[in-house]
């Protein structure tokens, strides 16, 4: 018949970490862990397209190079490629892409930050891009998300916040898990099974 046992070497140490225990520290890391979270999934970019999905016409724009069309280039801002048809309808690039009007980018990918309260407690995602709120302007914004910016995959800020929320239990769990086996390390206290 098995025997099982239970056995707790250092208890003391294990009741001195305990009461010694940076909870506050530990709260304040899984904030900022899930503000981290937050700018990776603000600053993610739907896929490069040719147009507008539901557009037609030399005003459909998107991020990649078309002759006859404006375009956006991530990172740079509006630009033309400048083309002609044959007489079969064929359209070709005949010169070197160009700046198109004044439209220059902000890199809204690169320019969200996390910024911290005080006590750490509370931490913000934010960018001063002039044209987020269009892009990504969630329903408690001032700008909300133009339906072209919908139409090419962008995110919404309250998109951005439901993903946190469904992840915030990984988030918790890695984060937690990480602070307390570095905390209980400290006391010389190392978690282990054996059979």
């Amino acid at each position: 018949m098995a025997k099982n046992e239970i056995s707790f070497e250092n208890a003391q140490a294990f009741e001195a970490a305990i009461k010694a225990m940076p909870t506050v520290a530990i709260l304040k890391t899984l904030v900022f862990e899930a503000a981290v979270f937050a700018e990776g999934r603000a600053a993610r970019r739907p896929t490069d397209m040719g147009a507008t999905p539901g557009t037609s016409g030399l005003h459909s724009t998107g991020n990649v190079p078309t002759p006859l069309r404006a375009y956006y280039q991530r990172g740079k801002g509006a630009r033309y490629v400048p083309g002609m048809s044959n007489s079969a309808g064929i359209v070709g690039q005949t010169g070197k892409t160009r700046r198109s009007g004044s439209v220059r980018s902000q890199d809204l990918k690169n320019k969200w930050r996390r910024e911290r309260s005080g006590d750490s407690m509370v931490v913000e995602v934010l960018t001063e891009v002039s044209y987020a709120g269009y892009v990504q302007g969630g329903s408690d914004s001032m700008t909300k998300q133009t339906r072209v910016m919908d139409a090419r995959g962008w995110e919404t800020m309250n998109e951005v916040a439901v993903a946190v929320e469904d992840n915030i239990g990984k988030i918790m769990r890695a984060t937690v898990a990480r602070q307390y086996q570095q905390w209980f390390k400290r006391y010389g206290i190392d978690s282990t099974t054996s059979e």
